[in-house]
């Protein structure tokens, strides 16, 4: 725990520099900030208090936006079978923060704190949290041992660990790794092939479990205005290509391949949707230089009439629709006649992309 810690500090202190910085010009990681620090927010412990002394508790931490939209479904399946027993949910990322302000309407929401002890046990007293849980591949230290010393326990829902992440993590596992891995009483992983690296890197077997993706669990309750407004304006027949949650770089491969996909499928369109909303102006200034026929979403419902574009673009102007674009886009990942989602498959590597 102390190799851990002071890792972390040392990490925190290097980069003090970068994230103050971009605190100034972006204003990201603003939001919440004495709440990371420690400084638990009051709205948490007046809603923690009105539920009752000697309530049993259970934390789930979800890291941001899909982590939430999982983690909705799970909370609603642990309130029915432990009605009596409070749920209370902390997010990593600005995304995250705001949708879980929107769906847990109780309060009982939070930023996760820093990973230090001290920041960890304040949480703790006004949670008194007798379970944990960490949605996705981040289980937290700090929270684990806190826990623990509690008389609780921690659990990892959803775990993955992808192939860019095992082999550094197979490395530290001995020294830094296995200790916490160690603390936590159950892993439910995404894939039998992630539950047999938890193993490798240092989770007892015995608590290892395969459960498949929590996010194939989440439906959308009702069709998304989205959805209805191009199933209304887009030509009849038109073959939609979802890209969703893209991050920096791909929007120009994409749209580098675009010209073959119009080549194979005149009546092809795209709909973009850049993951983090700081983008949205550079990736609109790329969409509107690429020669492409596009139309931002706020444009596209005020239009009179059946609108043709080879490029649907998804930004900040989305009005009520854009509290989180990605759960706005999952009915149209549902629906039967986006028949063109996830055939493009392209190689960073390579920088080449095939149909």
């Amino acid at each position: 725990m102390m190799m851990y810690s002071s890792l972390l500090l040392a990490v925190l202190v290097v980069g003090a520099p970068y994230w103050l910085l971009r605190m100034a010009t972006s204003g990201r990681y603003r939001a919440g900030l004495l709440g990371r620090l420690g400084l638990v927010p009051e709205g948490l412990r007046t809603a923690i208090a009105a539920k009752g002394a000697g309530r049993d508790v259970i934390w789930v931490h979800a890291v941001s936006v899909g982590e939430v939209l999982a983690a909705t479904q799970l909370i609603r399946e642990l309130k029915a079978a432990l009605p009596g027993w409070v749920v209370a949910v902390s997010t990593t990322t600005e995304t995250g923060q705001k949708l879980a302000t929107e769906r847990l309407t109780d309060r009982r929401y939070f930023n996760l704190p820093l990973d230090f002890r001290f920041t960890v046990r304040r949480y703790l007293r006004v949670l008194r949290a007798e379970d944990a849980g960490a949605d996705g591949e981040r289980a937290v230290a700090a929270a684990d041992r806190g826990v623990l010393e509690g008389r609780g326990s921690c659990g990892v829902v959803n775990a993955r660990i992808s192939d860019r992440s095992f082999p550094a993590l197979h490395v530290v596992a001995g020294r830094l790794w296995r200790p916490f891995l160690e603390m936590i009483s159950l892993f439910l992983a995404q894939s039998r092939e992630t539950a047999e690296r938890l193993v490798k890197i240092g989770a007892p077997a015995e608590r290892v479990r395969v459960m498949g993706n929590l996010k194939y669990d989440v439906r959308a309750g009702s069709e998304s205005a989205l959805t209805e407004i191009l199933r209304e304006r887009l030509p009849v027949g038109a073959e939609v290509v979802v890209c969703g949650s893209t991050l920096e770089g791909e929007e120009q491969v994409l749209l580098e391949a675009w010209r073959a996909v119009l080549a194979a499928e005149p009546n092809a369109v795209m709909v973009l949707a850049p993951r983090h909303p700081d983008r949205f102006a550079s990736v609109a200034a790329m969409v509107a230089g690429s020669g492409f026929a596009w139309v931002r979403a706020s444009e596209f419902r005020m239009q009179p009439d059946t609108v043709t574009a080879e490029v649907f673009f998804c930004s900040t102007r989305l009005g009520t629709w854009h509290r989180s674009t990605g759960w706005r886009l999952w009915r149209l990942w549902e629906e039967a006649w986006w028949r063109r989602v996830g055939t493009i498959r392209w190689s960073r590597r390579s920088s080449r992309c095939r149909w």
